[in-house]
Parts: structure tokens; sequence; C-alpha cells
């Protein structure tokens, strides 16, 4: 049974830590002038990864302001612990990965080798504004976002909110170990082809 629990954490772990990684990489660029009605957006986001012969889920939130930040916190189920905090700003990305104690912060520079084409900011705001439109759950897949490799991920958003939300930078404990994106991008690879 705890073996059983140990290679569940590490699925998930490794997991979340990949695709979320994945899904920020996929946006990184400025955006241009936004009407103040579309400042802010918040949601509720459930990504959904392939394990054995099915799927799990984890749960979390989404906030948003335009052109300035994005963050998404992805929690433990039932605890509802901070599992992984993506902290996405038109130039920098940072990743806490807060059960193994890891870091990823880079800027466009050091992302541009591992990003997909369209990959900016402006692009991934525009598809999150335009899932919150439907103000219903939206399902998109990672496919569907310009990640052909993450085939099976999924990432939910719902409960949508344009109230305004305050957003602070991450902070990153000096205990946390760096990980490079190389690293971070050797890690995905073999995450997918198993």
């Amino acid at each position: 049974m705890a073996m059983r629990y140990h290679s569940l954490l590490f699925a998930i772990r490794y997991s979340l830590f990949a695709v979320i990684v994945a899904v920020c990489l996929w946006g990184c660029r400025s955006t241009r002038g936004v009407a103040d009605a579309d400042t802010y957006l918040s949601s509720r986001v459930k990504l959904t990864v392939p394990y054995g012969g099915g799927t799990m889920s984890v749960g979390g939130t989404m906030k948003m302001i335009s052109g300035e930040r994005l963050q998404v916190s992805l929690l433990m189920p039932i605890v509802r612990t901070e599992l992984v905090r993506i902290d996405l700003t038109p130039d920098t990305l940072t990743l806490v990965e807060r059960m193994d104690k890891h870091y990823l912060q880079a800027d466009r520079r050091e992302l541009r080798p591992y990003l997909p084409r369209r990959a900016d900011f402006a692009h991934l705001e525009k598809a999150l504004r335009r899932a919150a439109r439907s103000e219903v759950e939206v399902t998109l897949s990672l496919s569907d976002l310009g990640l052909p490799a993450l085939n099976g991920f999924a990432l939910t958003l719902s409960h949508f909110d344009h109230r305004p939300v305050e957003l602070s930078p991450t902070r990153i404990p000096a205990k946390y170990r760096r990980v490079e994106p190389a690293e971070l991008a050797a890690l995905i690879a073999k995450l997918v082809t198993h």
C-alpha cells in the first residue's frame, strides 16, 4: 500500500510539474492595451493527466491581470496544500514545486528553445479570455493549446470571475533548488514518452 501511494505521489508530482511548465512556457510575450472591463480574470482550474490506464486530476486557482501577470496555484486534494505555483509575466516564468522544493525561474530568452512556435503571453491571455466568455466550465486539451506532445492532458476552467485581484511576485524560499530549463525539458520529454 505504501509503495503504491509513493508511486502515485511521484506520478502526480512530476506530471503536474511537467504539464504546468509546458502550459506556462506556452505564454511569454507582452500584450497591448486592454479594456478596463477585461483587466482581471480568475477561475477555478482542474488539471487532468493520463495515469496508468485512466486519468487523475488536481484542482486549483488561476488569477490574471491583463498584460501584467498570471498565477496558477495547484492544490493537493483533500488537504488543499499548494503543490505547484506558476507565476508568469510577459517576460518571465517562475515555477515553484513545493513537494520536492524545486523551482524554475527564467526569462523569454532562456525559454525560447523550449517554446512552441506561437508562444506568447498575449496568445495565452486571449485563449483564457475566450474560455471565460462561455461563463461555464470549459476544457482545453493541451494539444489544442499548441502542445501536441502532451496529448491526453487537459485543463478545465470554471467559476470565472472578473473582480479585481492583487497578485504579488512569488517568493522563493532559500532552501529550494533551482532547476534549469534544459533539466526541466528533459524531465517533460521523459514523462511524455512513458
